[in-house]
């Protein structure tokens, strides 16, 4: 495939390890971010 099918927005994103590694960087969890925004 040469192309982006749908919305880039959903598509392209940052990576989950990326994503841990910045979190923890400033001081924060995924989980204690999971735990204080629970889905309704």
């Amino acid at each position: 495939m040469a192309g982006v099918d749908g919305d880039p927005s959903n598509v392209v994103g940052l990576g989950l390890a990326l994503t841990h590694r910045l979190l923890n960087d400033v001081g924060l969890s995924i989980a204690e971010l999971w735990a204080a925004n629970p889905v309704p």
